[in-house]
């Protein structure tokens, strides 16, 4: 006597119906697996793409930063007196301070070009402004 779909005797079919289930289960298990890598791929893929936009983010501060000038600075002409010198003409313009005099100096032989602190009675030269201009 033959049983359903050809099979031999009802052995075969309740191994070949077991089979199925087992193989049921087996394909759920992958499908969850599946899933589970997928979710983790988009968390992993996520967290990466939030990391480089914190890291292009910071750096753009950085740059827009740094491109900011921090005040424009303001120059005024002056006339070299006979006898002066960087150093009076800083403590003239009330630069106070061994450091700042020296940075104002730096600064004024910077714009006007001077080699030194060669300075000559009559020429004029740029100075910048310590006093906010009115």
């Amino acid at each position: 006597m033959k049983y359903r779909s050809g099979y031999e005797d009802m052995a075969d079919y309740m191994e070949s119906a077991d089979r199925r289930r087992r193989s049921a289960a087996r394909e759920k298990r992958a499908a969850r697996a599946r899933k589970q890598r997928q979710r983790r791929l988009t968390l992993l893929m996520a967290a990466v793409f939030a990391a480089v936009c914190l890291f292009l983010g910071f750096a753009l501060m950085k740059t827009v930063r740094a491109e900011q000038p921090a005040s424009e600075k303001v120059y005024r002409s002056i006339r070299v007196e006979q006898g002066d010198t960087l150093w009076q003409i800083a403590e003239r313009e009330n630069i106070t301070g061994t450091a700042e005099i020296r940075s104002f100096i730096r600064e004024v032989e910077a714009v006007n070009g001077i080699d030194g602190d060669c300075i000559h009675a009559g020429n004029y030269i740029c100075i910048p402004c310590t006093e906010p201009a009115a």
